[in-house]
């Protein structure tokens, strides 16, 4: 069943190859190559129909396949059933012997590891440590020489010791009396030293208090003198200020004028005209506060006879 499938496939494989080399030099030269078009899509349709055809062929191996696949687990299934507990008791069997074993090996290695770190800890106690591997490969009798060694040593070590300790703490009480001494002695100078500091002291303040006096008196004129040379700096700079605003102000305002009128100068008549009277009613002055309500009144009516004047001005102008 299987081979018939691939011989199948297989010779669809050449068949596409055949339509492949004909069907990819199939062009078409533009949106209206209706020609090209056709052919096209006619070679379009035949490699749809290929492919359908290979889909559903697979659809039928397959399910062929999944028949035949599942005979085979069944009869499998049958003979694991026989098998098993036969390799299960045999195992069974074996394990009696391999637990054993590694239990017996276990057993031993718990003791081996026992018996190095009784000697790791026996060396420990005479401050002896050497590596594992090293003390593990000592036989019995040569482990006791090496330990034996080990105490000797660290006996007379600990002699040793004991004598310098002993010496140390005499040197120590010796210095310990030299040091008494020596600051006893440093005790007198240090209390002689300070009983000058303090009579030095005194004489510096006394110093000191008399230049305080001298340099308050020397900074009252200097800050009387800064005081009277600030107020003439300040006048001056004031009157420079007024100056520099007053000059800034014309020159500003000269500058505007004549931006103005370079603006009025270029543009035609008309609105040169309209400028000019709007110029006017800019320059109109504002009306003075006056107390008498007769003269009060005149301003008024000259100021709205002035503004209509412009007015009709302006749009006479306009209209022209």
């Amino acid at each position: 069943m299987e081979e018939t499938g691939l011989v199948q496939f297989s010779e669809a494989e050449a068949e596409i190859a055949k339509k492949r080399d004909l069907y990819m030099q199939l062009t078409v030269e533009g949106p209206n190559d209706e020609m090209g078009f056709q052919a096209v899509d006619t070679a379009r349709k035949v490699i749809k129909s290929d492919r359908v055809a290979v889909q559903h062929r697979e659809k039928e191996l397959k399910a062929e396949a999944n028949v035949w696949r599942k005979k085979v687990g069944d009869r499998a299934k049958e003979l694991y059933s026989l098998i098993s507990p036969i390799e299960e008791h045999l195992k069974a069997q074996c394990k009696i012997v391999t637990d054993e074993k590694e239990r017996i090996a276990a057993e031993e290695a718990r003791l081996h590891k026992e018996v190095i770190d009784n000697r790791m800890a026996l060396l420990a106690g005479y401050d002896s440590h050497y590596p594992y591997n090293v003390i593990e490969s000592m036989e019995n009798v040569d482990f006791e020489l090496h330990l034996e060694k080990v105490k000797v040593e660290w006996e007379v070590e600990q002699k040793r010791q004991a004598a310098e300790d002993a010496a140390r703490k005499a040197e120590d009480e010796r210095l310990a009396v030299i040091r008494a001494a020596q600051e006893k002695q440093m005790d007198e100078i240090m209390a002689q030293a300070e009983k000058n500091a303090a009579q030095e002291a005194e004489i510096a303040a006394e110093k000191a208090k008399l230049q305080a006096t001298r340099d308050r008196e020397e900074r009252e004129k200097m800050v009387k003198e800064a005081e009277e040379r600030a107020k003439v700096q300040a006048i001056a700079d004031e009157k420079a200020r007024v100056e520099r605003e007053k000059k800034e102000s014309e020159e500003k305002a000269a500058a505007e004028k004549a931006e103005k009128e370079r603006v009025a100068a270029l543009l035609p008549d008309k609105e040169k005209a309209i400028a000019w009277v709007e110029s006017m009613r800019e320059s109109i002055p504002k009306r003075p506060a006056i107390k008498d309500y007769n003269i009060a009144l005149f301003v008024v009516i000259a100021l709205d006879k002035i503004g209509t004047i412009l007015n009709e001005l302006h749009r006479d102008i306009e209209e022209a």
